[in-house]
């Protein structure tokens, strides 16, 4: 007797994200259907924080099927090297309350090479 396939829907969505002290960091987060056909979220308000005191944020850039995170190389100083919890809510204004669609932890790891600045040489 053949298995039927199994699938595993867990919501919100758990993932790990290593940040690189210094670099901006953006994530994209496409949302779909069932069917696998795009969710419309346009105009959804969108709110995404590091789990900091006072909590970090994430700027959200609102997009027809989903979201993206953004957050500046500087923003990260405070952040430390330890896990810290983030999540990610969305919510339809024509629905009341918001649902999580994304949480995780994330870290930001050690630089190895120094920032560069200014522009590069012209080559010869």
């Amino acid at each position: 007797m053949a298995l039927a396939r199994s699938v595993i829907d867990v919501r919100p969505l758990e993932v790990v994200w290593l940040m690189y002290e210094g670099d901006p960091q953006d994530l994209r987060i496409h949302l779909t259907l069932d069917d696998g056909s795009p969710a419309d979220v346009n105009g959804w308000v969108w709110a995404a924080n590091i789990g900091t005191t006072p909590p970090q944020p994430f700027e959200c850039y609102p997009e027809d099927d989903g979201v993206t995170l953004y957050l500046r190389g500087a923003d990260m100083t405070g952040l430390g090297r330890s896990w810290l919890p983030f999540d990610v809510t969305g919510r339809d204004p024509d629905a009341g309350e918001g649902r999580t669609v994304l949480r995780g932890q994330v870290r930001v790891t050690a630089r190895v090479t120094p920032m560069l600045s200014g522009l590069a040489p012209a080559l010869a």
